[in-house]
């Protein structure tokens, strides 16, 4: 019964379908024919006022001119007043320079089949008036022009090609039968003498008052109407199949598109943030919007027992929302997807009896609802849910669709796990580098005391080359301080981007701070010290320390590696909404293949290494760890024997 009612309910659909596509199809039919006809009928209207004139006043053809132009005339007002009623009732639009007037018609019409049938309807309206008005204009031209011996006789099949055209086969023949009784009427009321006879002059006045001749004209006329009726009918009816077919492939395009298009933003979201309740609202948006639906759910299994959490949605009321909790073992969609792992539809809500909430789902508007597995690691863990405001609603298309933003879905859960998972691990080797080096700092600075105290005597004399011993050690477990204490910072470091909380800090007082107190290390290496900082203030969100430390690496770096008398220049200001500091020098540089190393850690250049200078390799990962929790970025252009030079980008405040 079930798929019986979803087979009809296709098929209605299906039909409503073919007839919005029909509605279409003619008004787009309308849009060419029926302004061209507008046209035509100026051109008609002009015809007939210069016809007449040079048929009586050239040619010297006897015509009742008066009557004649009195036609032409009225075709050119009752055109006028179709004009402005196309510019009125469907905002037609006029030319104008600068613009397409083709695209302008084509974006009139699309916007007029959105309107659907209600708007085809007055154009079929509008187009029997137009040919009424025109078939009694004819009527009254063929009269003055000669009657059944008038050569505009057979200007009705050329209108009734176009009536063809427009109008359905039933209208035309119709039109077509009105015709022959129009042109009888006239033959037969000219025959007996009530309406006087109009001669041309080069056709007999005999003719008209010859009974076989206007039989013949009338018999060769009225089946001359229905043949052309015939073949133009037929010619338009196959070419509008065409172009409903055309049509549809067209909307069917056109969705496909926006169902890729969707998915490509969703795709796209998942692969540039690890923003889980970004891209799940995303999705849940998305699917409502693209599958044209009252609302979509996004849900995952709980960490215990048998509810599901609802972690984002689109479209649905927070009174729905707060109905009551979500029980898999009571709403039997959720628990068949996650027990199947197959999409699950309910066509009817209404008739579906197994349902929690009926009264609120009612409430809401929801007529049916499809559901599809969430698969996180090829389990379903939860479920994607979109609701209809009808029955029958959703096909297996939609459920391959939506379960394509589900697999989407799914890959952004594992995601932000995974980052979650990678945070903690993070956290805990911070947490242990930081319990490390804590605990190696005490016993290391006791043996430095301790050597302290023997290079000073106190203990006793030292001969020479106890006293190198003691100096060499004295060296490596200074060198040994400083990494504990570079370790220190980076843990440190970590723990600001997971704990702290951003304030704003005003860069160039920091600056300043280091400066000072770097000033006497560069005075002892007679090193020229260029501060340049702007005026304007240069204030960021960020960590005070961790900045501080930034600044104070690269300071330091600059000093320790340029030559007695070299120069180190430090520099900050503002620059398209990012604050630029940049530290340069004139130091021993870097060799081209450390370059894309110099931010690993422990990592140290060999020319760095050959100057004997302690280091630690830790001091830049330090401060690029730092800048890209304050989302900058730190770059370092350096050539050997020249200098070197960092620079650092910072969001401004």
């Amino acid at each position: 019964m079930e798929e019986s009612r979803a087979a009809l309910s296709s098929v209605l659909a299906g039909e409503e379908l073919d007839d919005r596509l029909a509605w279409q199809v003619q008004l787009r039919w309308f849009s060419s024919i029926g302004i061209l006809e507008i046209r035509l009928r100026w051109i008609a209207a002009i015809g007939v006022l210069v016809g007449t004139w040079i048929a009586s006043s050239v040619v010297q053809v006897p015509l009742p001119t008066l009557p004649l132009y009195a036609v032409g005339l009225c075709i050119l007002v009752y055109n006028s007043l179709f004009r402005l009623y196309l510019d009125r009732r469907f905002a037609y639009p006029r030319r104008a320079s600068g613009y397409d007037y083709d695209s302008l018609l084509r974006f009139y019409w699309r916007g007029l089949e959105r309107e659907g049938s209600a708007e085809a309807a007055s154009f079929d309206r509008f187009v029997r008036v137009q040919l009424s008005l025109d078939w009694l204009a004819i009527i009254l031209l063929v009269h003055f022009s000669g009657g059944v011996t008038s050569p505009l006789l057979f200007y009705f099949v050329f209108h009734l090609i176009i009536a063809s055209i427009l109008l359905t086969r039933r209208a035309c023949y119709l039109f077509a039968t009105l015709a022959a009784l129009a042109v009888g009427a006239l033959a037969l009321l000219e025959y007996l003498g009530v309406v006087p006879p109009v001669s041309l002059g080069f056709a007999a006045e005999s003719l008209q008052q010859s009974g076989l001749y206007v039989a013949g004209v009338l018999f060769f006329f009225t089946t001359s109407l229905y043949m052309s009726v015939y073949l133009a009918t037929t010619l338009t009816r196959n070419l509008r199949q065409r172009d409903e077919e055309l049509v549809r492939l067209q909307r069917q395009l056109s969705d496909a598109y926006q169902l890729l298009q969707t998915l490509y933003d969703v795709t796209r979201t998942v692969s540039s943030t690890l923003n889980l309740e970004e891209v799940l609202n995303l999705i849940a948006r998305s699917a409502a919007e693209a599958m044209q639906v009252k609302a979509c759910a996004i849900m995952v299994v709980g960490d215990s027992g048998p509810l599901v959490d609802t972690i984002a949605t689109a479209g649905l009321s927070e009174r729905y929302l707060n109905a009551g909790p979500v029980d898999v073992e009571k709403v039997h969609y959720i628990s068949e997807t996650l027990r199947s792992g197959q999409p699950t539809i309910v066509s009817d809500t209404a008739r579906d009896g197994r349902l929690p909430h009926p009264d609120e789902i009612r409430a809401e508007g929801i007529a049916s609802i499809l559901s599809v597995p969430l698969r996180i690691r090829g389990k379903p863990e939860g479920v994607i849910c979109v609701y209809g405001d009808e029955p029958d609603q959703f096909t297996d298309s939609d459920a391959e669709f939506l379960s394509a933003l589900a697999s989407a879905g799914a890959t952004a859960v594992e995601n932000a796990r995974a980052y979650e998972a990678v945070q903690m691990a993070d956290r805990a080797k911070s947490d242990f580098v930081r319990m490390v080096t804590h605990e190696f700092r005490s016993p290391l600075s006791a043996v430095q005391s301790m050597l302290r105290l023997l290079e000073l005597g106190v203990v006793g004399p030292l001969a020479e080359k106890q006293q190198d011993l003691v100096a060499r050690s004295q060296r490596r477990i200074t060198a040994l301080l400083d990494m504990v204490g570079d370790l220190l910072e980076m843990a440190a470091g970590k723990m600001e981007m997971l704990q702290g909380e951003k304030t704003r800090v005003e860069l160039k007082e920091i600056v300043a701070k280091v400066v000072d107190l770097m000033q006497a290390r560069a005075e002892e290496k007679e090193i020229e010290y260029r501060i340049d900082l702007c005026e304007e203030p240069l204030v960021l969100s960020g960590f005070a320390d961790g900045l501080e430390r930034v600044i104070m690496n690269l300071v330091s770096n600059a000093i320790k590696y340029t030559p007695l008398g070299g120069s180190v220049t430090v520099r900050a200001w503002s620059e398209d909404g990012q604050i630029m500091l940049e530290v340069s020098d004139t130091g021993i540089g870097i060799p081209e293949d450390a370059l894309p190393r110099i931010f690993t850690e422990f990592y140290r250049a060999k020319n760095a290494k050959a100057l004997d200078e302690e280091g630690t390799g830790l001091g830049l990962v330090i401060a690029k760890d730092v800048v890209e929790q304050h989302e900058g970025q730190i770059s370092v252009q350096s050539v050997v024997g020249q200098g070197s030079t960092f620079r650092v980008s910072l969001p401004k405040d």
